[in-house]
């Protein structure tokens, strides 16, 4: 563009020559001095002012304090003026030409405005350069802060996309993650996301694509080296690479300039490619045809590449990161289930109760963000949610440390203790024969054959009542101990029970059951007696000291808490510290409806049906009315029909899903998730 010179069309010079050729310099007359606005800044501009031209503004000192910003301001006297008279401001002037002076002296004047006039505008854009560094430094320090703060693998890279796309004002863009085979090398190149502004509804498929020079993110991966193209449709033989054009085929978009860059880690290992695609003059523009694209694509220039660049080492570092942190979860989420089928592997009746359990916390916690009432607004965040899940997973961890026999106890005798039982019973009854037998004997040597068939039978008829009133007493503790009606927590009708005494055939009088039997025998609920429930509650304490030994991140440091505390109670009732409410976690108020929901809608307990998940509720309602459980939590838990997360058709869909994901994705699979619970009457 042509340095301009403004003079008023009053002047006497317009046969001057300011260039050395006329068409060097435009000239431009106006009848009166311009105002700041309407000068182009990006052109050197000089203005040629005179009295004549001063009075058409009302404040000409201001005018050309504003303007001398901008411009060099020549000042011209009138034939009478060898000097600036007292309405011309000297001091914003480059040069004053005196009345009557000759052509040579004005043209030398006007030169060496113009030099000034080119200062001025190097000044403005050497100042525009530095504001455009300085911005982009700070976007790229925001970027980078953004990059280096997100976690989740699958947003980070949309996020590398969408600033991307920012930063070089480029229609579209692709990234591919390099696959690595068993030795380490590279394998292939994944195609993980790509955005278009102009087809943003356009669906993609991942694929892969070889290493190899064939194509340009293959080429890029290879090499290591970046690859700028202002349009592929140019690219000629002479290149080992290949633009792949079935997508502008397939849509009519018109793919031109790219700059495909790689991403490259601080150990010289790339481990993705970063493809920008037609860089636009307007970024809001949408190439909806080849003749747009003509019009407002440009090429990536040194301007545009310089962000991108260092963008592409920020998403480097930050995908890197994001690999190995997801990498490290796979690992983690794998020693926490590894630890949970070790803790069920134990008592097989539990198997799945602690992944059942997360899945109703989780479920809860996250329908909190819509409840009413007290914890309305109430919003876990995504680490959060994530601490609460793997305590709810591992609430259970402590059991590792209790009995075996307590912990499978599934009813109040041991099986050996009722196989001594058996026994006896047995025994007993062979002594009736034995009984039966001798006085047979007796009843000939004494009698002989006198009115033997009667006295044999009479002896007979009093073996078998006693024998089958040993049966009978049997049959009764063997329901007695399964808590079977009519036994099942009628202390009066155990009592009874195992006070009965047995009187043999020499009259002699037996217990039918030992002390320590009769003990377990009358435990009034469940089938723990005192000290078995402490060894079994004591696995609370347990997984604490577990897991409070793990050296947990920061988002995850409440993890050993809520679990300590998810058998406690709001009215103090609970263990093991017998906290109120204020002093349980929230996580694990709601961890204890989970828990013990689930605990009664168990279908594999062999000492008890499972409940309706309508009676369920309905028992919770009551504890949660005698002050145990949060009753808004539960409210929550009814109304948003959180307890249908674990209902068999949806965790079986659950399940499928999570398989088909894993699969996708070679993910751990998730392990086997059969229905369990805890046992009534004791902890989960």
């Amino acid at each position: 563009m042509r340095p301009l010179l403004i003079v008023g069309t009053t002047s006497g010079d317009a046969d001057l020559t300011y260039g050395r050729r006329r068409e060097d310099i435009e000239v431009a007359r106006v009848p009166a001095l311009p105002a700041p606005g309407a000068i182009d800044r990006d052109r050197p501009t000089v203005i040629v002012v005179d009295t004549v031209l001063l009075a058409t503004v009302h404040d000409p000192e201001r005018r050309l304090a504003e303007l001398a910003r901008t411009c060099a301001i020549v000042g011209r006297g009138q034939a009478w003026e060898q000097e600036p008279s007292v309405g011309l401001p000297a001091s914003l002037f480059t040069a004053f030409v005196p009345g009557g002076a000759s052509s040579t002296t004005m043209r030398s004047a006007v030169h060496g405005a113009f030099r000034h006039a080119l200062a001025l505008h190097g000044e403005r854009r050497a100042r525009r350069e530095a504001e455009r560094r300085r911005r982009e430094l700070g976007e790229l320090a925001e970027v980078g802060v953004a990059l280096a703060n997100e976690r989740d693998l699958s947003r980070l890279l949309t996020l590398v996309l969408s600033q991307a796309r920012r930063l070089t004002t480029c229609d579209a863009a692709s990234l591919y993650l390099v696959e690595r085979g068993d030795d380490g090398a590279p394998a292939s190149l994944r195609f993980k996301l790509t955005q278009n502004h102009s087809r943003p509804d356009l669906a993609f498929e991942e694929f892969s694509l070889p290493v190899d020079a064939t194509s340009l993110a293959g080429h890029v991966a290879l090499t290591g080296e970046a690859l700028c193209i202002a349009d592929v449709a140019t690219l000629g033989p002479e290149v080992p690479y290949a633009v792949n054009r079935s997508f502008d085929h397939r849509t009519g978009y018109r793919t031109k300039s790219m700059l495909v860059l790689p991403l490259t880690t601080h150990r010289d290992e790339v481990i993705g490619v970063l493809q920008l695609i037609n860089r636009k003059r307007d970024a809001g523009a949408v190439l909806c045809d080849a003749e747009v694209a003509e019009r407002e694509v440009m090429p990536f220039t040194l301007d545009a590449m310089e962000p991108a660049n260092a963008l592409a080492a920020h998403a480097a570092v930050a995908i890197e990161n994001g690999i190995l942190y997801e990498s490290i979860e796979r690992l983690f989420e794998g020693l926490v289930t590894a630890a949970v089928t070790a803790i069920e592997s134990r008592d097989p009746a539990t198997s799945g109760h602690s992944a059942r359990v997360a899945a109703l916390t989780v479920g809860l916690a996250e329908a909190l963000e819509q409840a009413p009432g007290r914890y309305a607004g109430v919003r876990f965040s995504a680490e959060q949610l994530r601490e609460i899940r793997y305590a709810a997973l591992l609430h259970d961890f402590g059991k590792v440390a209790v009995p075996e026999a307590v912990l499978v106890k599934g009813a109040k005798l041991y099986p050996a203790d009722l196989e001594r039982i058996r026994a006896r019973m047995e025994l007993l009854i062979a002594r009736e024969d034995q009984y039966f037998e001798a006085a047979r004997a007796d009843r000939l040597l004494r009698h002989g054959q006198y009115d033997y068939e009667r006295t044999i039978e009479a002896l007979a008829a009093g073996r078998d009542a006693r024998a089958a009133s040993l049966r009978s007493f049997l049959a009764d503790v063997e329901c007695a101990n399964a808590g079977d009606p009519p036994y099942r927590d009628d202390a009066a009708r155990l009592t009874a029970l195992v006070s009965r005494r047995f009187r043999d055939g020499r009259g002699n009088e037996h217990a039918l059951v030992l002390p320590e039997e009769a003990e377990l025998l009358t435990i009034p609920r469940g089938t723990l007696d005192a000290t078995e429930r402490r060894l079994l509650e004591s696995h609370v304490a347990h997984s604490y000291r577990f897991l409070q030994a793990i050296p947990w991140t920061r988002q995850l440091a409440g993890i050993p808490e809520i679990a300590y505390a998810h058998h406690e109670k709001l009215n103090g009732t609970g263990y093991p510290r017998g906290l109120r409410e204020a002093e349980i976690p929230l996580a694990a108020r709601i961890m204890a409806i989970a828990d013990v929901y689930d605990a009664l809608t168990s279908a594999d307990r062999s000492y008890r049906a499972a409940a309706s998940p309508v009676l369920a509720l309905d028992i919770l309602q009551s504890e949660a009315m005698a002050g145990e459980l949060d009753l808004e939590l539960l409210t929550v838990f009814r109304e948003r029909r959180v307890y249908e997360i674990t209902s068999p058709e949806r965790w079986i869909a659950a399940r499928e899903a999570r398989v088909a994901l894993a699969l996708a994705s070679d993910a751990p699979l998730p392990t086997r998730t059969a229905a369990g619970a805890q046992r009534p009457g004791s902890p989960s």
